[in-house]
């Protein structure tokens, strides 16, 4: 689990892991952002639509 703080956006945090891992590992990992998903779902000034 690796803590990324919240001034980073979701696509510099997931280009940041996967171009610094090699590619074999880099295949097996999945990024799990869905806190800091549901936090821009929250602040954003439109309803949330499911």
């Amino acid at each position: 689990l690796i803590h990324f703080s919240d001034r980073y956006s979701l696509q510099m945090i997931k280009n940041m892991v996967y171009s610094s891992l090699p590619k074999e590992l880099a295949e097996k990992i999945y990024c799990s952002l869905a806190a800091k998903k549901a936090l821009k779902v929250e602040h954003s000034v439109e309803p949330f639509m499911p």
